[in-house]
């Protein structure tokens, strides 16, 4: 009975390490201090497994400990920040182990920290599960996300204002003010224009105008707002044998199939295209002729063209392609 229950008790707490994440929080290249992170049940038992054993480190209450770190290989001066869940950043017991900011020396620390049980953290991990976890909104998780991916000051500027809940502000006032109409909608139904309980139309056009000018702004908010990692996308239209796949092999160095006769493109075809440090994608489509409206829906052409519309619809720059015979 006693074995199975230590078994039982080490498979409980691989479980739990096995639910634990890390990475390097740190940026890449030597610094002063390089932090691993750890997140997850088994992070407080990994940690101290990372720890020369002390008295102090017991590591029960929210802390700061100045701390020994053993990387399996040997040991390294530090610090280790505890923050038990769900006072923390994603809402789990967190760990963070500060040691030398040599690269070798973090890696080693989180390599020992995998082989105690813990798993590589995914892109984005830490952060979403303080979104699952109720720790921060959606809008500020993309805001952290596109943060850490900013290429320049005007989109880091634009990731700040979104992580300080700019367009959560503009939602949730909207949200309130559709709320409130909804509940005096509902009221003005139950009652009949001699009771108390009657709401003026007046009162309910107003507030419906309140509620399009909140829209309004919202809207403007997330124009406005800089996308970041979203490469501006051009796509190409003409007619027919126009030259369009030509085109797009040249600019992209893409395998279009070119061909005399017309109707050689049906699929949307995408490539990224240079000019100078400016990247764009390009997206070549099929030619549009106006004869195809007779046709069948299900005419692989008809399809074809569908996709193109779809396609210039939702493009940043439409780039019309002529064919040099039909110039004159």
């Amino acid at each position: 009975m006693e074995a199975r229950t230590a078994s039982g008790s080490d498979g409980a707490a691989r479980e739990r390490a096995a639910q634990t994440i890390a990475a390097i929080a740190s940026p890449p290249g030597p610094a002063e201090r390089g932090i691993v992170r750890l997140s997850g049940p088994g992070a407080r038992a990994i940690a101290l497994a990372l720890l020369r054993p002390s008295p102090e480190l017991e590591l029960r209450t929210r802390g700061v400990w100045r701390a020994r770190l053993f990387d399996g290989v040997g040991e390294q001066p530090g610090w280790v920040l505890w923050m038990p869940g769900p006072r923390s950043y994603t809402g789990e017991d967190v760990a963070e182990l500060h040691g030398p900011g040599a690269p070798p020396l973090v890696a080693a620390l989180l390599r020992r920290a995998l082989e105690l049980g813990a798993r590589l953290a995914g892109p984005g991990e830490f952060t979403r599960r303080a979104f699952e976890n109720g720790r921060i909104d959606l809008t500020r998780a993309e805001g952290v996300l596109e943060l850490v991916s900013a290429a320049n000051e005007r989109e880091r500027r634009a990731a700040t204002a979104l992580l300080s809940g700019g367009l959560e502000r503009h939602v949730s006032t909207l949200r309130d003010l559709l709320l409130d109409l909804r509940v005096l909608c509902e009221a003005s139904l139950d009652f009949d224009e001699a009771d108390t309980g009657h709401v003026p139309r007046e009162q309910l056009e107003a507030l419906a105008l309140a509620a399009r000018a909140a829209l309004e702004d919202t809207l403007g908010f997330e124009r406005r707002r800089v996308r970041t990692n979203v490469r501006p996308r051009a796509v190409l239209f003409g007619a027919p044998n126009a030259g369009k796949s030509t085109l797009f092999n040249a600019l992209t160095g893409g395998r279009a199939l070119v061909s005399p006769l017309p109707g050689a493109t049906r699929d949307v075809l995408r490539g990224a295209a240079r000019a100078g440090a400016f990247e764009l994608e390009l997206v070549d489509t099929a030619g549009l002729d106006e004869r195809l409206a007779r046709a069948e829906r299900e005419h692989p052409d008809l399809q074809a063209q569908h996709l193109a519309a779809v396609e210039a619809a939702g493009a940043d720059l439409l780039v019309a392609v002529v064919s040099a015979a039909d110039s004159s």
